[in-house]
């Protein structure tokens, strides 16, 4: 057991190489949603494998997947150059049932970690919570719950009738609730996060019928004020004064957390869907 937990520690020795060879331009970041992503990111680094122990497995395209323990959530990452959207989720009742989903859930490149990372601790924790019941993902909530986070944080709220947008105070990026006004009285709806600024540009979509208390989930983890972790060559161009940068504690100091042991890969379910490409 001892050896184990030694094999998956980094000793500060090793953190004081690593940052050796890296130029020790490691930083802190902030805001978190113009931090762009990093170059380590991985199915088997997201928290649904990592921390919820999800199965994941890889096909022979090089495609990773990963679905919760019911199969009613299914999740992909899908390597370039075959898609602009390499983070994909599909939710449905009926795992079974040859049908489309009860909603999808796309994030392109350049999406920051963190955030993906809390939208993927909201959807696991719903089920964990509600396994049996799964009325969490049905309860009826406002919609405008969802937009309360970042209204909180003093973005600008501006609604229309079948449109509803949330602007940043740097005006990089917009959350909004768009409506088809052809489908009258209940109109199918989705939502979408964009960032734009310098040399950074990413994008979710949710779509129609994805729960509120996901998006919301999402919606905080962009505002949440505790700065990212980056390296200094990993941060996108262009964003002036807008980009908070901070040098990150030496290696000495914070020698960094627990590597996470390998997570168990399966083969596939023989009836599933390997992901939606847009």
């Amino acid at each position: 057991m001892a050896a184990a937990e030694e094999e998956n520690t980094i000793s500060p020795d090793s953190a004081r190489r690593r940052a050796a060879a890296l130029g020790d331009d490691r930083v802190l970041v902030r805001p978190r949603y113009l931090a762009g992503d990093t170059d380590e990111t991985g199915m088997a680094d997201t928290v649904l494998v990592s921390e919820f122990h999800w199965p994941m497995w890889v096909n022979a395209q090089g495609e990773q997947f990963a679905s919760s323990p019911s199969h009613q959530i299914r999740v992909g990452l899908l390597p370039a150059p075959y898609t602009d959207w390499p983070w994909q989720m599909a939710s449905h009742e009926d795992c079974f049932a040859p049908q489309e989903p009860d909603w999808t859930a796309f994030f392109s490149w350049e999406t920051p970690q963190e955030i993906l990372a809390a939208f993927h601790r909201a959807v696991a924790e719903t089920l964990d919570n509600d396994y049996h019941r799964r009325s969490s993902w049905f309860e009826p909530r406002p919609l405008d719950h969802a937009f309360a986070p970042l209204v909180e944080a003093s973005w600008t709220h501006h609604a229309e009738r079948f449109h509803t947008t949330c602007t940043s105070p740097d005006g990089f990026a917009v959350a909004a609730l768009h409506f088809d006004e052809d489908s009258p009285p209940n109109p199918a709806f989705g939502w979408t996060f964009s960032v734009g600024a310098g040399t950074l540009h990413w994008e979710a979509i949710l779509g129609m019928g994805t729960p509120p208390h996901l998006v919301r989930a999402l919606f905080a983890a962009v505002v949440d004020p505790a700065p990212v972790r980056r390296h200094r060559h990993e941060l996108p161009e262009g964003l002036g004064s807008a980009l908070q940068i901070d040098r990150a504690p030496s290696p000495e100091t914070s020698p960094g957390p627990p590597v996470a042991p390998h997570p168990r890969i399966t083969e596939p379910p023989s009836r599933s869907h390997e992901g939606r490409r847009r």
